[in-house]
């Protein structure tokens, strides 16, 4: 499996509560002024500065206040494409939260990245999607990020979870046209 994209698999009140619990100005989200910082911005791609949240890292709950709502989109998703979940699993899991871009340019595009350098091992990154936005999430071919071809688009949806092979380079856009951009990013290693 590369890519499996789900869409409401998460009842719509568990999908309202993770939005309000983000909203709610108690996740603590620290400022970064770029999503990359050591990828920094090319001619190919435009970074932009957001706000995170972690809630997990090396197996360890880090936010236990809301931990029950943000580990639910990652329990059900692991069961519906078939892999175990344990905590132990749970390399990093953050929220990203980007701010609307105004800008002249139709889409601001981060750098391509992958979430981890254990290209050895079996490891998935999911993105869930906390709110409907712009700002597409896009899936690239390739093992030289110079050499990149784009393969898949995502949009942000409110409910939808995009489960990925973490070898795969990917990116995130700023929206442009709505508010907000959220997700919650898991990455496994197994």
């Amino acid at each position: 499996m590369d890519i499996k994209v789900i869409d409401d698999f998460l009842p719509e009140y568990i999908q309202d509560k993770l939005l309000d619990f983000c909203m709610s100005g108690e996740m603590g989200f620290k400022y970064l002024p770029l999503t990359l910082p050591t990828y920094g911005t090319s001619n190919n791609y435009n970074d932009g500065e957001q706000f995170i949240s972690v809630i997990a890292r090396d197996g360890e709950i880090l936010n236990d206040d809301f931990s029950h709502y943000y580990l639910l989109p990652l329990q059900i998703a692991s069961l519906m494409v078939g892999f175990e979940f344990d905590l132990k699993y749970i390399f990093r899991a953050k929220i990203n939260f980007k701010l609307k871009q105004h800008t002249n340019l139709k889409e601001i595009i981060n750098p391509p990245h992958r979430d981890h350098n254990f290209l050895d091992k079996k490891a998935y990154t999911l993105i869930y999607y906390i709110n409907d936005s712009d700002g597409d999430t896009i899936i690239y071919e390739g093992d030289n990020i110079d050499g990149l071809k784009e393969m898949k688009r995502i949009s942000p949806k409110k409910g939808r979870v995009a489960v990925i092979d973490s070898k795969l380079f990917h990116s995130a856009s700023h929206p442009v046209h709505s508010d907000r951009r959220l997700i919650i990013n898991y990455n496994l290693i197994f």
